[in-house]
């Protein structure tokens, strides 16, 4: 931390504090900082560190070099597969506030193959890759990056994701077919508008934590999440935008890969997702994904160069039976839960994939499989603010990924509010082996005191899908 300290004009060492009882973290440091007039700014770019001028990723021994991750909880697996390589992964949640409780800071703790740590800043300087998982993160990205250090991440392109209105202006600059959209500011004027209005979808920009994307065939589909929102947001609830875009026929595809300089690497993945009923997705050569999804990648190919995106992307969208693909949100992030989960165990090289977008080099991923999916497991019980231990067959711990989850003495847990269980996941040389894998592992899936949904497992919806994707030119 101390060049990062610098370069802001302070002095001082960080964790000269003695360590703290924090659940079974030793890793408790806090910073004691002097400001100085007149202090040197740094700009971290040693040879050491530098992102450029590396080893090639598939030449780099992992096994001796060092991970830090910054997410919020989402992405536990994600630092504990990159564990199997690295020599060391430090695993940090956000978790202060002016009261602070404890379930934040324990989200991680236990993994197998990382460490669990207080403050991110006290393990910037010794890390050899810092990654960032999700978005809410582009200030930090861009700083780090500013100053050298080797960051795989979103960075500015975030916005296009978190500014619904900016991204659908892109997508029309970039002559992509656009669903008619309007922006509607303020609870008031939206309730008229969705009175007056049947078959559309609401979205709100950022505040997914508030409310999620929801459609409405009728208005009582709307009025009760109205009157909620009208009481939680209070006059706030006048200020904010709503994008309003017209509900399409056809089915969701979405592009699930990692793009380089704005570009799709290949080989790729295009999967189905019907939320809440599992997601399937197999392995393309980019030239063979259709048209349809295809189209979307090449049009926004020079909006993701300009912002020098290098790191995961899911295209969500809408086909139609014209075979018309219309963007419905770019997911400028590991895809959650279940896509990315798959990814973990698809591919090979999945840490090098990530030390060549902080190194900034193209590393092609290496899948072992034609298909992966996937299901996610609820629980109303710990939704309500309760903890639930998680058994399963531990011959089977490879398959299934935890969310805003710990481990303390071999025992798996879900902390209280986690918005998903666990997923298991599967792959194989065809849909039906896969979903016949997930459907065996999730068997001894189970949550002691309490019941878990486990009907995304059926598959019955998805497999109704994957029966019609051909007449839409897919060939899946």
């Amino acid at each position: 931390m101390n060049e990062i300290l610098k370069s802001l004009g302070i002095k001082g060492k960080a964790g000269n504090v003695p360590k703290e009882d924090f659940g079974n973290e030793g890793n408790g440091k806090s910073g004691k900082v002097e400001p100085v007039a007149g202090a040197e700014g740094s700009n971290r770019k040693s040879e050491e560190h530098t992102t450029k001028g590396t080893k090639k990723s598939e030449e780099v021994d992992l096994s001796n070099k060092k991970c830090l991750v910054y997410d919020f909880g989402l992405f536990t697996e994600v630092a504990n597969k990159l564990g199997e390589k690295f020599g060391k992964v430090h695993y940090f949640v956000p978790w202060t506030e002016a009261f602070p409780k404890a379930i934040k800071s324990l989200i991680g703790e236990g993994f197998e193959n990382m460490e669990r740590i207080k403050y991110f800043w006290d393990y910037v300087d010794e890390a050899d890759l810092i990654v960032f998982p999700d978005t809410h993160c582009s200030d930090i990205v861009n700083f780090l990056r500013d100053k050298g250090y080797p960051v795989a991440g979103v960075g500015d392109a975030e916005e296009l994701e978190l500014d619904r209105i900016k991204g659908r202006k892109e997508q029309e600059k970039a002559g992509l077919p656009t669903q008619q959209t309007d922006v509607v500011k303020g609870l008031t004027k939206l309730e008229k508008f969705l009175k007056e209005h049947k078959k559309v979808v609401i979205k709100l920009n950022t505040y997914r934590g508030d409310v999620e994307t929801w459609s409405q065939d009728d208005w009582e589909d709307s009025e009760p999440k109205i009157a909620r929102l009208k009481v939680e947001w209070g006059p706030k609830g006048e200020e904010l935008n709503f994008v309003i875009e017209e509900k399409l026929d056809g089915i969701e595809p979405g592009l699930d890969g990692i793009l380089y300089k704005g570009e799709v690497v290949s080989p790729t993945m295009v999967g189905f997702e019907i939320k809440g009923a599992g997601y399937i997705g197999k392995v393309y050569d980019y030239k063979d994904v259709p048209e349809g999804i295809k189209l979307i990648s090449d049009k926004m190919a020079p909006v993701f160069k300009k912002l020098n995106y290098s790191f995961w992307m899911s295209s969500e969208l809408i086909l139609t039976k014209q075979r018309k693909g219309f963007f419905i949100d770019p997911c400028l992030r590991l895809a959650a839960p279940v896509p990315n989960a798959v990814q973990q165990e698809m591919i090979k090289n999945y840490a090098e994939v990530f030390w060549g977008m902080g190194h900034d080099e193209k590393v092609i991923p290496e899948y072992t499989a034609k298909y992966g999916g996937g299901a996610s497991f609820y629980s109303s019980f710990v939704e309500e603010g309760n903890w639930a231990r998680i058994k399963f067959d531990k011959k089977n711990r490879q398959w299934i990924k935890f969310r805003e989850a710990c481990c303390y003495g071999g025992n798996y847990w879900a902390v209280p509010k986690a918005s998903t269980i666990c997923s298991v996941i599967g792959t194989g040389d065809t849909p039906e082996e896969v979903i016949e894998k997930i459907q065996e592992i999730s068997k001894s899936v189970k949550a002691v005191g309490s019941n878990i949904d486990k009907s995304s497992a059926d598959f019955v919806e998805l497999r109704s899908e994957l029966a019609e994707v051909k007449k839409y030119g897919i060939e899946f």
